[in-house]
């Protein structure tokens, strides 16, 4: 049984992230950034759904990778060391990166132009792999910033942005619309968050029932979601797709890939999947057959399905069994 290390919203995507996934287990190799999320707050409250969007850049300055990913339902638990983790891989000739966040008070996450508070933390300098990189909240009250990703006048300062261990980087917000474009999305979130795009994203979040389906729409694109399978057996992966905004079928043997490059601490992950719906929880080898251990919830937020005869293990906070003997994780 492999330990599991200490992690915020350490999620299966890909992006090279170790969301989530997605959810999920935390990324633990050498290869991986840790991005700290300080978030601010909603009325006292902390935020219940985060949008990460990253530019990978090389030394020229050149777009080489681009990463859209939301992560839902987060419990505030999450957020009890002060801020949230995230595994980032960049990819080859990756130097820095220009980072957004778009924080959310619902446990559902829209646009960035939805937002409700938004910090742009511009270029900055990535440390090398295994160091951490701080992405600090310009202010504790999400209030106090507007919906284009700056600061409101009374708030107005050079916006700080806290680098890596190895080095400081520092940048100022750029302002990207009015203050009358900010209010007009605001309202827009709120009835759209309470309309059908809401209803639709219902099912990519991991709050139990039959799972997703394929041709399910989704707004995650990137993310998988999982298909979950009752009697302690592994569910099936879905991904959502970039062109079609739709769940589908992905190529067999990506999602397994994805989770031993970036969420179990070696190879040989399932490629099936822990959880309903979006994020879908990758599944680490135990290294023993499904014969003797009991199937289902285990201590410290695991769960042990099997898949062709072995056991595998997954993260999986708040683990509780659904009508039909399937699992659900909250993320």
């Amino acid at each position: 049984m492999w330990v599991r290390p200490r992690c915020g919203l350490a999620l299966a995507l890909a992006l090279g992230l170790g969301l989530s996934a997605t959810q999920t287990g935390c990324a633990s190799k050498s290869t991986t950034i840790e991005l700290r999320l300080f978030p601010c707050a909603f009325d006292g409250a902390e935020p219940q759904a985060v949008l990460v969007e990253i530019d990978g850049l090389d030394g020229d300055g050149v777009v080489l990778e681009t990463h859209s990913v939301a992560f839902e339902s987060i419990d505030a638990a999450t957020f009890a060391d002060g801020y949230a983790t995230v595994g980032y891989n960049p990819g080859e000739g990756v130097s820095s990166a220009q980072v957004r966040l778009a924080w959310f008070p619902t446990p559902t996450a829209g646009s960035l132009a939805d937002a409700e508070a938004v910090i742009d933390y511009g270029e900055l300098a990535l440390p090398g792999p295994g160091e951490v990189l701080s992405l600090d909240s310009e202010a504790e009250d999400c209030a106090q910033l507007v919906g284009d990703g700056t600061e409101s006048e009374d708030e107005a300062s050079e916006t700080g942005t806290s680098g890596s261990e190895s080095a400081d980087t520092s940048t100022e917000t750029s302002e990207t619309s009015s203050e009358s474009e900010t209010s007009t999305e605001t309202s827009d979130t709120s009835s759209e968050s309470e309309s059908a795009d809401t209803s639709s994203e219902s099912e990519d979040t991991s709050t139990g029932g039959d799972g997703p389906m394929p041709g399910d729409p989704c707004s995650l694109v990137g993310q998988y979601a999982c298909v979950p399978a009752p009697d302690g057996q592994a569910g099936h992966a879905l991904y959502c797709d970039n062109e079609t905004e739709m769940l589908v079928e992905p190529t067999p043997g990506d999602f397994a890939a994805l989770c031993s490059d970036d969420i179990c601490p070696g190879p040989g992950a399932s490629d099936g999947c822990g959880g309903i719906g979006a994020p879908a929880a990758c599944l680490c080898p135990v290294g023993q057959s499904c014969d003797g251990p009991e199937l289902g919830c285990g201590p410290d937020d695991t769960l042990f399905l099997c898949d062709g005869g072995d056991l595998y293990e997954a993260f999986c906070p708040g683990c509780a069994e659904e009508p039909g003997g399937t699992f659900s994780c909250q993320r």
